[in-house]
């Protein structure tokens, strides 16, 4: 079977509001092994699972092989059918399939999906990927037909794969097997194959030491990863492909790219930004001088360094730049972060604002400004004009998002952080400081930058489907889907821009074979495959309707619910907080302002339950007085809801209230929209939590 790229877009649907805080999900129970039953009553099952493997192929490019890989036992007296149900490893499309009876690999040829014969002669087993949902996971579905008694089959399903690059090593995540009957084994053999002499391959970053697998319950989710081979020379590295429909008119289009590393920053100052939002981790700011000490350890003793808090307001550390070597430094910096209490806000653009200005200040010539957020920047506020005033500094900017949920996962084309550090021109490190290693400099300082100012040109008669991602991260793949009509465009060209440089690359679009509807196999005296694929005829819809359902499940349950903020909730504490405090506002200003009237908007984006970033719209009031519109904004950031648990949605929303005046001037009205405005700016990401 020849090998061509098909790639799936990483565009998220829009989710809707209506889900409240902390609202649970059932615990998902994923793989079935299905088979009848024993005549006898007894519900014994004799069809068993002996082992599953996960086997990876390291390739040279930006694709991987997996083959997934089970054994499967017939325990019975008779011969049994059976269908078995996995979910299929994530970023991975299904290529073939093999079948290993007594000692011989036999390979799968392509079927029809949906054949006409009720049943199969035994020894033919088949294959195809179904999905769960539209927009869930997807499952691999294995069909055998009489395999004999006392008998061991092996079934490999063969996918193309596309890894992501943390650092340097691709990293796939392998789902959970919630196991829902005592006949599927609970051990989950992994093992990856190509590696070079020394170098080893890690779950979840324990290395094999030696070992040619490693075992993982099955049970967890789990993140496999290998060394990536250094690749030099290319920024924009990318693939595109078109699938031709069968009546040739028109097809599919499927891009693939990958931002390049870039070389390290080699700063002679460095400018700390520490990010107290309430968002933030409570014990950021014991961690941050572990970031000075590696940063001197790489630097030396020729570096300085200067640093602020921000939040609502941004408060500079030092009155002026000391040694970033020197211990009363650190010192220094742990006292000043120890009194400082985290607080409502995100300025972003303040801070870099008061860097820009203290960089003025310096004889620096090779400044990095090192920001430590937990990557929740309002998008609101605009950055429009920032990538050439730092550049008139000769600063460089990096983003240390510390998050372990986004560490361990990896983070999403779509988030706030890569929208702002594309507009900078920043580089981007996702890590935990609790966990930074003193000697962590060089993986600071060689961070991935990020290429924003995306845009594609397929052609006239081809188009993208879905919103371009804000930014490409060096090592993070973005994956678009499209159309055409008529034949396929011969390139696509890619723009952006990274750092100070402007990025063009032109790919070249490749024909490629359709995937596979159905795989089949026969490993007996006959080989007829004619019929496509078939289920046995004791396979009742509702078991294929329950195993699909699981499936559908293991891409949300069995990992910690993860809880949102719908309307209902963020109207109740708007009116329980805000409202309030408007209508002392207003109380206020008519003790001192003859007429004042009018309707305002209150603007907010929430993140992890704190006011981020705050605007008032006054147009609509008449009479108001600059003591009113002050009372107004301090009104707005006396917001507070709770965060969802592990939420990392960002929500954009608008709050009208008008005030009315009655005609005796003793009595007013306060009144609010029954709608409060809700956008969701940023989904939550494709990622999960154990």
């Amino acid at each position: 079977m020849r090998w061509r790229s098909l790639l799936r877009t990483v565009m998220l649907p829009v989710i809707s509001l209506g889900v409240t805080v902390g609202a649970s999900t059932p615990q998902a129970r994923a793989d079935t092994l299905w088979t009848t039953r024993a005549a006898d009553g007894t519900n014994y099952m004799p069809i068993e699972e002996l082992s599953y493997e996960i086997i990876v192929d390291r390739n040279d490019g930006h694709d991987a092989t997996v083959r997934q890989r089970v054994a499967i036992h017939n325990a019975g007296q008779q011969r049994q059918d059976f269908v078995l149900t996995l979910v299929t490893p994530r970023a991975c499309e299904l290529r073939g399939m093999a079948v290993n009876r007594d000692g011989r690999w036999h390979a799968g040829d392509i079927v029809d999906d949906a054949g006409k014969a009720a049943t199969r002669p035994s020894g033919v087993v088949l294959a195809r990927t179904v999905p769960a949902a539209k927009t869930g996971p997807r499952a691999a579905e294995i069909v055998g037909f009489g395999l004999e008694a006392g008998t061991t089959v092996q079934v490999e399903l063969l996918y193309r794969a596309f890894p992501v690059m943390h650092g340097d090593r691709w990293k796939l995540d392998l789902p959970r097997r919630e196991i829902r009957s005592p006949n599927m084994v609970r051990e989950r053999r992994v093992i990856v194959r190509g590696l070079n002499n020394g170098e080893s391959f890690y779950i979840d970053d324990g290395p094999n030491l030696g070992s040619p697998f490693m075992s993982t319950r099955a049970e967890d989710s789990v993140t496999v990863a290998w060394p990536a081979p250094t690749r030099r020379g290319k920024l924009l590295d990318g693939h595109a492909d078109a699938v031709a429909y069968s009546n040739d008119d028109g097809g599919k289009l499927h891009v693939y790219l990958r931002l390049g590393s870039s070389k390290p920053s080699k700063p002679d100052h460095v400018v700390l930004l520490i990010d107290r939002s309430r968002s933030t981790s409570p014990q950021l700011g014991s961690r941050v001088p572990g970031v000075l000490d590696a940063l001197a350890r790489k630097l030396g003793d020729q570096g300085t360094v200067w640093a602020a808090t921000f939040a609502r307001d941004v408060a500079p550390l030092f009155d002026q730049p000391l040694p970033l070597a020197a211990p009363g430094t650190r010192a220094q910096l742990k006292t000043a972060l120890q009194a400082d209490d985290r607080a409502q806000g995100t300025s972003l653009v303040a801070a870099l604002a008061h860097a820009e200005a203290h960089l003025a200040t310096t004889r620096a010539r090779r400044p990095l400004i090192v920001v430590v957020t937990d990557g929740l920047v309002p998008r609101a506020a605009s950055l429009d004009g920032w990538r050439q005033r730092l550049a008139k500094q000769r600063a460089d900017t990096l983003f240390l998002v510390d998050d372990a949920i986004l560490a361990r996962f990896g983070i999403e084309p779509t988030h706030p952080i890569i929208d702002a550090a594309g507009q900078l021109g920043a580089r981007v490190s996702v890590t935990s400081l609790e966990g930074m290693r003193p000697d962590a400099g060089d993986v600071l300082l060689g961070a991935p930058r990020v290429m924003g100012d995306l845009s594609f040109a397929v052609g006239p008669r081809a188009q993208l489907h879905g919103e371009v991602p804000a930014g490409l991260v060096a090592g993070g793949i973005v994956r678009l889907e499209g159309t055409y009509t008529g034949k396929a465009p011969r390139t696509i060209t890619v723009r952006g821009r990274a750092g100070d440089k402007r990025v063009v690359g032109r790919l070249r679009v490749r024909g490629r074979d359709q995937l596979p509807a159905a795989l089949g196999v026969a490993t007996g005296r006959s080989t007829d495959l004619d019929g496509g694929f078939v289920l046995p005829t004791d396979y009742h819809p509702a078991d294929r309707s329950e195993a699909l359902a699981a499936v559908a499940q293991s891409g949300r349950g069995g990992f910690e619910a993860r809880g949102r903020l719908d309307q209902t909730l963020i109207q109740r504490y708007l009116r329980t907080r805000v409202r309030p405090r408007a209508r002392v506002c207003y109380n206020q200003a008519l003790s001192r302002i003859k007429d004042v009237s009018g309707r305002a908007q209150f603007e907010f984006e929430l993140g992890k339950g704190e006011v981020m970033w705050a605007s008032l719209d006054s147009q609509g009031l008449n009479g108001a007085d600059t003591r009113f519109l002050e009372c107004l904004s301090n009104a707005m950031w006396s917001l507070e809801i709770p965060a969802g648990k592990l939420d990392s949605g960002t929500y954009r929303v608008r709050y009208p209230i008008a005030f009315t005046l009655t005609e005796d001037r003793e009595r007013y009205e306060l009144t609010d929209d029954d709608k409060v405005l809700i956008d969701v700016l940023l989904r939550r990401a494709n990622v999960y939590a154990r």
